[in-house]
This record gives structure tokens, C-alpha cells and sequence, in this order.
């Protein structure tokens, strides 16, 4: 309300003056729609839950752990320790099945003879001459090293040093022999050839079959004594020279005592029966064949 007398600027302080606002010690919230819950401090809580884990382990955890730590060394050694017997056992089974095959299965040993008559059965069946009955004997024989020989007859009635060297080369192509008996000469001397001739038709024989690797015997050959003495002594000689010059075996005249029993010769007094086969075989194994098995 304005005053009569006074200035304009006045105004009355029942209406125009205030006091700043009363600060109020305390505030009246509403209250809440939901029941609240008091949470922990998640910081507060991982701290708690990281020191428990990690510096306080229980003690069943602790033997937990270490039993199963020591299981699993215990099932690693077993392991190695099962692999290295199973290793030893497999191989030992491969030696053992290997040497056992070595010693049931002996390289097969092929011979060759290149003889006359008196090998080629004259006069007999060929299963009754000696050769054929050696073959049954070495093939019936528990050794393997007899068991493995397999013998070639190439022996033709009266074939000659000369006859026996222009087939060598063919024979020994053909059959591939690991050995050579050398059973010619008996008809050279009954022929009365050159002494000389039938040393060097041994030479050569000789010299051909060690150039393909083949193995040498010479069979000692005999003539009757009616030849006359020297050249009888001769023809003896010869063999005996050519394997004394090669360092080739000798094998002893097979029919040296059979000849002087006119029982077991057949009627030309030459060549033996079928009665004398069997010792001929017998001799020969026992006089060629053994010390032949015993060189290899």
C-alpha cells in the first residue's frame, strides 16, 4: 500500500521482504513399492571368495590333488614299463621266428655231375643207379644241410672229357649249379687218349665251371691194369695232379673194392649191378657229400 507523502521507491516490508529459505534437518521419503535386501559389496565379496581359493585349500582338496598326481606318474611308468616289454617281447619273437626260419629253411644247394657210365645207372633203371639213391638219402636225411642238395645227373654212357667239356657251358647256363662233380676220364683211358689231353680237358673244365662261381670235386678214375703199367700210372696220376694245381677236392675211386668182388659187377666186368648201387651211394655220402656240407 503506498504511503501519502512518501517516496515511490519505498516499498513495505510487510509485503516486499523475505528470508532465505529454512534448511530442513531431516527429509520424509516416500516409501518403497518392494521388500529390499542388504547386498554385499561385490568388491568386498571377490576379495573374500580369491583368498579363500587360492592361500586356504582344504585339506582333502590337498590330498585330492596330490593323490591324483601320484596316480598319474604311477600310470606313466606303468605305460613305458609295458612298452618296453612289449618292445623286448615282439622282438625277441622276430629273432626267434627269423632264426627258426634260417634253420628250417637252408638255402637249397644244387650239384651237378658230369660223369659217365658208371654214374649215368648203365645197364639199370635210372632209380636204381647210385646217384638217384643218394638223392633219396640226402632228401630223407634230418640235417638240413644234407636235406637242402639237390643232385643233377648229367652223366651220359660213354661220354668222354672231350664229350664233358663241349656240354659244360650249356649245362651250367641251364642248371646254375652251386657244385661240380667231375666224374669223366675212364673212358679216355680206355680209348688209350693222350694223358696229356685229358689233363688239360680237366684244366679246362675245371677253370670254366670256378669262373661261374661253381664249386669243384674230381672224381679219381681207374682203367684195368692190362693198359700196361706206365700208363696206367699215369692215368691215376692225373686226376690227382690237376686237383693238387686247382686246390679242388679228390674223392677216392668208388669202385676200388665193389670191382674186385665179381659179384657185384655186371658181365662185362666194367660196370656194377644194381646190388652194388646202394654202397656206392653210401660211399660217395660219406667220402664226397660230408666234407662237401662241411666247407659251408
Amino acid at each position: 500500500m503506498l504511503c501519502k507523502g512518501a517516496s515511490s521507491s519505498q516499498i513495505s516490508p510487510d509485503e516486499a521482504v523475505s528470508s532465505p529459505a529454512n534448511r530442513p534437518k531431516s527429509v520424509d521419503l516416500p516409501e518403497p513399492e518392494a521388500p529390499i535386501i542388504a547386498m554385499d559389496w561385490p568388491a568386498s565379496t571377490e576379495k573374500v571368495i580369491g583368498w579363500r581359493i587360492c592361500s586356504s585349500p582344504s585339506l582333502v582338496e590337498t590330498v585330492l590333488i596330490r593323490f591324483s598326481v601320484f596316480i598319474m606318474k604311477i600310470l606313466s611308468l606303468y605305460g613305458w614299463l609295458l612298452c618296453v616289454v612289449f618292445s623286448t617281447a615282439s622282438y625277441a619273437a622276430i629273432d626267434q621266428s627269423t632264426s627258426t626260419a634260417s634253420n628250417t629253411q637252408t638255402e637249397t644247394q644244387t650239384v651237378l655231375i658230369l660223369g659217365d657210365s658208371l654214374s649215368a645207372a648203365y645197364g639199370l633203371t635210372q632209380e636204381e643207379g647210385w646217384v638217384s639213391l643218394l638223392q633219396n638219402m640226402l632228401s630223407q636225411s634230418a640235417d638240413p644241410t644234407l636235406s637242402s642238395l639237390t643232385l643233377i645227373n648229367a652223366s651220359i654212357s660213354g661220354e668222354t672229357t672231350d664229350g664233358g667239356l663241349a656240354r659244360l657251358a650249356r649245362l651250367l647256363t641251364q642248371h646254375n649249379p652251386d657244385h661240380i662233380l667231375i666224374e669223366l676220364g675212364g673212358n679216355d683211358g680206355l680209348q688209350g687218349h693222350s694223358i696229356k689231353k685229358l689233363k688239360n680237358n680237366l684244366r679246362a673244365i675245371v677253370k670254366q665251371s670256378q669262373s661261374a662261381n661253381v664249386q669243384v670235386a674230381i672224381q679219381q678214375m681207374q682203367i684195368p691194369t692190362n693198359y700196361g703199367a706206365r700208363y696206367n700210372r699215369m692215368f691215376i696220376s692225373a686226376f690227382s695232379d690237376v686237383a693238387a694245381e686247382f686246390d679242388v677236392p679228390l674223392v677216392p675211386f668208388f669202385l676200388a673194392d665193389i670191382a674186385l668182388n665179381p659179384e657185384l659187377m655186371q658181365s662185362d666186368g666194367i660196370h656194377p649191378t644194381a646190388e652194388a648201387q646202394p654202397m656206392i651211394a653210401e660211399f660217395m655220402l660219406t667220402h664226397w657229400i660230408t666234407p662237401l656240407v662241411a666247407l659251408y
